[in-house]
């Protein structure tokens, strides 16, 4: 990776969009150019905050239909990230 952050750089942790706004901002791109992978509530909310594309994978909690409304796709493994992307591409 060129960049990395983490939530020792960030004053606000998950669901404030700051920490992906500022990987947005150390990687050179706009948020709505950026694809957020998640697995928490707090973190699709996040990413999605920060105007970033989300996908989930949830974990042992089921998202909310209101986090659900706002990602690109709730996928059931990683294995179904490539296709998802490529569709919203």
């Amino acid at each position: 990776f060129e960049t990395v952050t983490c939530g020792e750089d960030v004053v606000h942790g998950k669901p404030d969009p700051e920490m992906y706004l500022l990987a947005c901002e150390r990687a050179g791109f706009a948020p709505e150019e950026c694809a957020v992978v998640e697995d928490s509530r707090n973190g699709c909310v996040s990413g999605i905050t920060a105007g970033c594309h989300v996908f989930a994978v949830p974990d042992i909690v089921p998202l909310p239909q209101d986090v659900v409304d706002g990602c690109e796709a709730v996928l059931d493994t990683l294995f179904d990230l490539t296709a998802a992307v490529k569709a919203v591409c």
